[in-house]
């Protein structure tokens, strides 16, 4: 699994360097010796490019995973393949069934495409697990699709959230259900 803590680390330390400061003075703020500072701009360094070709990635071949899991997408073939299209062409029985790929492995590629912003359910329906999301799980998605969201402003995010949810409640409980007079916004 990549630790993205240590990335961000990395990444400052290269920033730092490109500052002017010396290892030791880099090392000094981050605790440690100057070969550790050293040894930290040079992963950020070697690692710059994979970094932001993640960012803005498009296909699988793209993303920034640990080298069992890029070996995986390789021996697939499905390094020019959009996110969408891995999971129309390659099925999550044919992915287990390839050789040095774990639970942990294909739970990593899960993860990335989830951060990727590919569906819950795609996802879901894609590995075999074939029961809609409940919906406490699609109250727990909304919630957090809007706080996560940088655009909406940290006091409308509880207006937009009941705005969401007052549907989906209506349809959980029925047209009966009539939010409490302090639980209108």
């Amino acid at each position: 699994m990549i630790d993205y803590d240590k990335i961000n680390m990395n990444e400052y330390a290269l920033k730092l360097r490109r500052d002017g400061k010396t290892f030791k003075q880099i090392g000094d703020e981050f605790g440690v010796s100057r070969e550790r500072a050293r040894q930290r701009v040079a992963w950020g360094s070697r690692h710059e490019d994979k970094l932001e070709r993640h960012e803005a990635a498009t296909t699988m071949g793209d993303l920034f995973m640990s080298e069992r899991a890029m070996n995986t997408i390789n021996t697939l073939s499905a390094l020019d393949m959009t996110f969408d299209e891995f999971l129309d062409n390659v099925s999550y029985k044919k992915m287990m069934h390839t050789p040095n790929l774990g639970k942990v492995t294909a739970k990593e590629i899960i993860n990335t495409l989830k951060e990727k912003n590919v569906s819950e359910e795609k996802l879901a329906k894609w590995e075999g697990k074939n029961n809609k999301i409940k919906p406490y799980q699609a109250i727990a998605i909304t919630i957090q699709s809007v706080c996560k969201n940088p655009d909406i402003k940290p006091k409308d995010r509880m207006k937009q959230i009941a705005t969401i949810l007052e549907p989906m409640l209506n349809e959980i409980f029925g047209s009966e259900y009539e939010p409490y007079e302090e639980d209108k916004l």
